[in-house]
């Protein structure tokens, strides 16, 4: 209440001084507008912005607000107010420009809760969908644009109102001539195949499409299938087949059981071919148990491709699989967690370290500590599996800081963690809103989660708090503990969290770099994953360099060296990659090698997709990178999956592995004068969204513009946005953006010398919308 208390108070008192200095400026107003309809009875409406220039449109759509304010104000009458109206009104109408625009905040999204962290596998369902689309290209132009521009913006759409990601993926349209010529094409299809499961949609016409030729070899189509057969050891068998039939093949026919199988849509047109490989394949097609139709017209195949998928979506993500605020916060901490624990190389001293902590009557935190990249939180993320796998009946909670821009900040910390608590243990406290009270209430929920049967709170990365409200001073942070609740803390060694955490006398563990024993073991058992072996010499250079101790640097290291294609000259690039001193730099060199490799003429492509990842609050969806930077979906793909190690996908967002990449894409690509470009443009991209009357997309730009504002200290433009109405509206009334609209506010408050009031009131610009937002607040409170 003492946020809702001051701010009604500084409006009230606002609004009482707005009065006064208003009605001087009434008259005035009234003047102009009298004086405008004067000169516009003495001529002919329909020429009237050629005539008079003077008075363009947007002037006269300014007075008619006015003069609907004087009326509501009560300084004209209403017979005075028609009369006036009438004539504006006309001549905006006739101009053809006079719109008032309508935001509808009724229709609330659909949602609900699960009933404990642990209740249901829906919510960790991905939220990012991608439907490859198969066929050949030149019997199915007609069929493939109306899919591309009708069909695919369409089930956007649908998915976009229960908050899931669509793209669809169409290679036909728009491969590079480098690509097809690099015998790339079969490797790229397949693989983005692979990324679409279980979502394949296949439509066969009486072309068989692009395959050997019988007469005259094809030595094109012979790389292709070289290029493919050591990623995708099947294809040896089928290399007299077209490219369309190995797609079928690797999506469906090799496993009629999958679910990709079950879920695959074919469509055959009606009409004969004179290949035999062809009918075939049909055949073999329609004797399985697949979901086939057949059809005439070219163009009435995507209404049916539409209503089949869209059934399939709601099938598969039904309205009430909608996440809720919790729930779609917690998905960017389980996909931190799930890609840390795949490639965690393992300790299991660490583990008996902490499960001894766990288990004991001491109640001081156990504080983890290591150098960055020494796999900190992998070791934490693993063992958080193992326990909550091992005791399913006890409540652990993770909060993984650096996961997306957002765990950083110590109020959107604390909130989470009572949000998690109020849902898993049924806790009926309400959440302050304040960070004051959040710190004050900390102590308390912790000590009803003791009551309700205890609580593992795991905080990793502790260090990594923005330095924001005194954050590193751990004030916030009890010095003792209730019984049965215990906390495992981590973060790097001398930073002030770390010597705030020495001082209360914590037990520590500290997490070593890698030994030349398990280098050499962890070098043997990567590479044998993936049928290869690296040769004494290029292990001894490997074990003589520090940095591989590090086993961030390590994994990235070897990753890099098995996608290098030429043996002979696999220790020429190891050399190369070791003269990196750190993660950092080896990123660097990661990025450059994808740069020469998929955008060899530094058209910007890439630089593109990692700055505007880098400043987005917390990513950016597949289909916001392809429309935010005008890509094609066949340039997009091979990048993509060259920085699939790069780049993780939370809840469809796109974001980063490790803050290693952060800095490196920092050191390449970023300088004041970019940033702000960037931030710019994604600022420009998202406003054009909130324009499509999207309600989903709306909610994006509310996450986004403000944010993207106050990281560019433009104070001016983040109050004008937060105090616009329908913006307010917004921000203010919706839950899940309660809290950031505190935090912009008191930004704002602290970078100016006005008031609460003062700012709503310079930014309202008008009585009756000051009025407006007073109302929605006393009627809140």
């Amino acid at each position: 209440m003492r946020n809702y208390n001051s701010l009604i108070s500084a409006i009230e008192t606002e609004l009482d001084t707005y009065k006064k200095r208003k009605v001087e400026l009434l008259d005035t107003r009234l003047e102009t507008i009298d004086c405008i309809l004067n000169k516009i009875s003495e001529m002919e409406i329909d020429i009237i912005p050629q005539k008079h220039s003077e008075y363009s449109l947007e002037q006269l759509d300014k007075e008619f607000i006015a003069l609907q304010e004087l009326y509501i104000e009560g300084y004209i009458s209403e017979n005075e107010f028609q009369q006036r109206a009438l004539m504006l009104e006309i001549v905006l109408r006739t101009s053809g420009v006079y719109s008032i625009p309508h935001v509808d905040y009724r229709n609330k999204i659909l949602s609900v809760s699960v009933s404990s962290y642990h209740s249901d596998k829906s919510q960790e369902k991905n939220q990012n969908i991608r439907i490859f689309l198969s066929s050949t290209f030149r019997d199915m132009q007609v069929e493939r644009e109306n899919i591309i521009h009708n069909t695919f913006p369409m089930l956007r759409k649908h998915c976009s109102e229960r908050g899931l990601f669509l793209t669809g993926i169409d290679l036909r349209w728009g491969i590079t001539n480098e690509q097809s010529q690099s015998g790339n094409t079969l490797n790229l299809c397949l693989r983005e195949i692979d990324r679409c499961r279980p979502y394949f949609v296949c439509l066969l016409g009486n072309r068989y499409g692009w395959s050997q030729n019988r007469d005259n070899s094809d030595k094109l189509f012979s790389k292709t299938m070289e290029h493919a057969i050591p990623y995708f050891p099947f294809v040896k068998y089928y290399t007299d087949r077209s490219i369309t039939e190995l797609e079928v093949r690797h999506a469906v026919l090799n496993d009629t059981a999958s679910r990709t199988a079950k879920k695959s849509l074919f469509y055959i047109k009606n009409g004969s071919s004179d290949n035999p490989k062809l009918d075939q394949l049909k055949r073999e097609i329609l004797s399985s148990s697949l979901s086939v139709k057949k059809y005439s017209d070219p163009r009435r195949v995507a209404d049916l491709i539409f209503n089949d998928i869209k059934k399939s979506i709601d099938t598969d993500y039904p309205v009430k699989s909608k996440l809720t605020q919790v729930e779609s916060q917690r998905m960017a901490h389980i996909g931190f967690e799930e890609l840390r624990s795949k490639v965690y190389i393992g300790n299991q001293d660490y583990f008996n370290r902490i499960q001894s902590k766990i288990n004991s009557t001491n109640r001081s935190p156990l504080i983890i500590t290591g150098v960055s990249g020494t796999g900190k939180s992998s070791l934490v993320c693993n063992w958080v599996k193992y326990f909550r796998d091992n005791n399913p009946s006890r409540t652990i909670l993770s909060h993984y800081i650096g996961c997306n821009p957002q765990s950083t900040d110590l109020g959107y910390m604390l909130r989470r963690i009572f949000m998690e608590l109020k849902e898993a243990m049924g806790i009926t406290r309400s959440i302050p809103s304040d960070l004051k009270d959040m710190v004050e209430a900390f102590p308390e929920w912790l000590g009803e989660a003791s009551f309700k049967g205890g609580l593992v709170l795991v905080i990793d990365a502790i260090n990594q708090l923005e330095l924001k409200n005194n954050a590193h001073s751990l004030q916030w942070l009890p010095l003792q503990f209730p019984k049965d609740v215990h906390v495992i803390i981590s973060s790097l060694p001398q930073t002030q969290t770390t010597n705030v955490l020495h001082s209360r006398g914590w037990d520590f563990m500290t997490v070593h770099p890698l030994r030349n024993v398990e280098v050499a073991q962890i070098i043997t058992q990567y590479m044998s994953q993936y049928g290869k072996v690296l040769d004494q010499e290029q292990i001894k250079l490997i074990l003589a360099s520090i940095q591989c101790k590090n086993a961030l640097f390590l994994r990235t290291l070897l990753e890099e060296i098995r996608l290098f294609g030429v043996y002979e000259e696999v220790t020429v690039r190891l050399k190369h990659y070791l003269q990196a001193e750190n993660p950092s730099k080896l990123f660097q060199l990661c990025f450059e090698r994808i740069q020469e490799t998929y955008d060899p003429e530094n058209s910007g492509i890439l630089s593109g997709i990692l700055t505007l990842i880098w400043v987005s609050r917390s990513g950016l969806s597949e289909n916001e990178l392809l429309s935010a930077l005008n890509l094609t979906q066949a340039k997009w793909s091979p990048i993509s999956l060259s920085l699939e190690n790069s780049l993780i996908s939370r809840s469809g967002y796109f974001t980063f592995f490790h803050d290693y990449m952060r800095s490196a894409i920092k050191d390449m690509y970023i300088d004041p004068v970019t940033e702000k470009q960037v931030r710019e443009s994604l600022v420009l991209y998202m406003e054009n969204n909130i324009s499509n009357g999207n309600r989903f997309e709306e909610h994006r730009a509310m996450h986004e513009i403000p944010y993207q504002y106050q990281r560019m200290n433009n104070y001016e433009k983040l109050a004008s946005f937060i105090t616009d109405i329908s913006n307010f509206k917004v921000l203010f009334l919706e839950e899940s953006f309660k809290f950031d609209f505190y935090e912009y506010w008191r930004y704002c408050s602290n970078n100016t010398n006005l008031s609460m009031g003062e700012i709503l009131s310079h930014n309202a610009k008008e009585y009756g919308t000051l009025k407006q937002i007073y109302l929605i607040i006393k009627e809140t409170t």
